[in-house]
């Protein structure tokens, strides 16, 4: 009853007037299109803003783990030479203990010749025979000791090659991927103007929403619905809602997920 009311109402008003009416739904009509046009305009851009975020992050990861490498192979380097430093230091005692060890031998060896009784040479037999020991032990230890530090130099002069060669791989990538970030950056300075000056053109209530859509997790403010779902949530959309998006009349927003959406005319 309403809408025959209203439309007997429309014909009884002065020309003028109906094609005033007329003249702003065709405006408001217009006006919605040309929202849904540069909504999908500017979730273009901001597609590719985030896009070229995610590069800048792969590529600040990618300076992270040459910085951590390189630290991680300077940390052996530094410990390998520690542990030589120390090894060096262990066969310096050695050879001092086995120098004293050899000192007493002899001494032993000298007083075997002004001994009387055999009570005193036994006793000097049993001297000498528990420092020939400990010098025979000295002498293995240093053996050993020669061996490690023979074994941890030979290391170290790889690792200091490999070390020489990842610092030169190291400074060509980060010099690359920090150049590539500065492109990265630039390009998104140009995306965030064209954004921003695009964005001032949607009507209010529209823009808000799709600013704020936007800055959800998903980043999507509009998407498309194809045959009769919705891209962003992969649900159904009523039938009636995809009539109007095909004619695209009327801003229409997914029931399920909120976002704005859209679908190509057939």
């Amino acid at each position: 009853m309403l809408r025959v009311i209203l439309y007997r109402n429309y014909n009884f008003l002065p020309l003028f007037e109906r094609n005033r009416e007329e003249s702003n739904f065709d405006n408001n009509i217009k006006k919605m299109k040309n929202d849904i046009i540069i909504m999908i305009d500017l979730q273009k851009y901001w597609d590719n803003i985030l896009g070229t975020r995610n590069e800048i992050d792969r590529c600040n990861k990618s300076i992270l783990f040459w910085e951590k490498s390189i630290d991680d192979k300077k940390n052996d380097v530094l410990s390998l030479q520690q542990e030589i430093k120390d090894a060096k230091k262990k066969i310096d005692q050695r050879e001092l203990g086995l120098a004293e060890k050899d000192g007493r031998a002899k001494d032993l060896e000298k007083r075997r010749f002004i001994l009387k009784t055999e009570r005193e040479l036994g006793a000097l037999t049993h001297e000498l025979e528990r420092v020939n020991l400990e010098k025979s032990n000295l002498e293995d230890e240093l053996i050993e000791l020669f061996d490690v530090l023979e074994v941890k130099e030979s290391e170290l002069s790889r690792i200091k090659l490999e070390f020489d060669d990842e610092k030169k791989q190291a400074a060509d990538d980060v010099f690359m991927l920090k150049n590539r970030i500065k492109d990265y950056d630039e390009l998104i300075t140009e995306k965030q103007d064209k954004f921003d000056g695009l964005v001032n053109e949607l009507q209010g209530g529209t823009r808000l929403r799709f600013l704020k859509l936007i800055k959800s997790d998903s980043g999507k403010g509009i998407v498309e619905v194809v045959g009769e779902t919705c891209e962003g949530c992969h649900c159904i959309i009523p039938m009636h809602l995809v009539h109007e998006l095909v004619d695209r009349e009327n801003i229409t927003i997914c029931t399920n997920c909120g976002r704005f959406i859209w679908k190509k005319s057939s």
